[in-house]
């Protein structure tokens, strides 16, 4: 599923007018594009009992009335008697919701949806491709990668981090860690910071866990992080000048939670702003990332 690359494109390519990662909206260009793209998966089945349906939206609109809580997710205005297909409602909603996030929950249960059918088991991959391509061409600081929404404030950060480390955790060894490390990543997404450090040092600890466990190296389950660390020396997984650096990140990610968590509400009312800063979470989710890539490599050499 090509992504045309029109002239006027080529055009601000070479005036330097194309964005490179640098926005958390939508705009409406690059929604429109995304419609587009999973309209392609929703043809009318006029075979159905209802008449004709769309059965992606059908099933996705019905996913996400229960999950908001909401009879109709968009209704036509006032004076306006006609009946609305699920397709209809399904495409008015991403259109008119101005709340980010949620317009982020269409396009992830929708792409999700898409993934699990068997029929589309190679045009799903295209599709995947092609969204990412939309996204990173309006610049837009979001990849859906696993099922997931997964936001990117530096696409350079994404590729050589955060993707691999992705990649890596589908293993099915570490399918727990692959939990944690995508919950990490919706909790940072939605600002809940201070739970998303410490999703993501449950997820270094578990990729430690998986690969002492799976060379019977032995370690204190009560001591966290610094035994797993200390085995992985001993057995030459990671090399002693780096140390201070695994110890270092194992700090950043333990002790900056639980004063985040005591401050949360009072620091949140003297001056409005979270404890945490969105860039140092940031910075430790592309911490973390770098760290499982050299671990599981690491760990596949020996």
């Amino acid at each position: 599923m090509e992504v045309l690359d029109l002239y006027s494109k080529r055009q601000k390519k070479r005036r330097g007018e194309i964005p490179g990662s640098c926005t958390d909206d939508l705009s409406h260009e690059l929604r429109v594009k995304i419609f587009l793209l999973w309209e392609e998966f929703d043809p009318p089945d006029y075979h159905s009992m209802g008449g004709c349906e769309h059965r992606l939206s059908r099933n996705v609109i019905k996913d996400l009335r229960k999950a908001h809580g909401k009879l109709k997710l968009w209704e036509p205005p006032k004076m306006d008697f006609r009946s609305i297909s699920d397709a209809e409602e399904l495409k008015e909603f991403f259109f008119a919701e101005t709340d980010v996030e949620k317009a982020l929950d269409v396009v992830e249960v929708v792409f999700t949806y898409i993934c699990d059918q068997p029929k589309y088991e190679r045009e799903s991959k295209e599709a995947i491709e092609t969204l990412n391509k939309i996204f990173l061409e309006h610049g837009a600081n979001y990849r859906f990668a696993d099922g997931r929404i997964i936001p990117t404030k530096s696409e350079f950060l994404y590729k050589e981090a955060i993707e691999p480390a992705l990649e890596l955790l589908r293993d099915p060894a570490y399918k727990v860690t692959q939990k944690y490390f995508l919950d990490a990543c919706d909790h940072y997404r939605k600002g809940d910071f201070p739970t998303a450090l410490g999703e993501f040092n449950i997820s270094l600890e578990r990729v430690l866990m998986t690969i002492c466990d799976k060379h019977s190296w032995k370690y204190k389950v009560e001591s966290g992080i610094s035994t797993m660390i200390e085995a992985c020396l001993r057995n030459d997984l990671i090399p002693k000048y780096w140390l201070e650096h695994f110890s270092e990140l194992g700090k950043l990610l333990k002790k900056g939670v639980p004063p985040a968590r005591n401050k949360l509400s009072a620091h949140a009312q003297e001056d409005g702003q979270s404890p945490i800063p969105p860039h140092i979470i940031a910075h430790a989710l592309h911490l973390t990332a770098a760290a499982i890539v050299f671990l599981v490599d690491a760990e596949k050499s020996l």
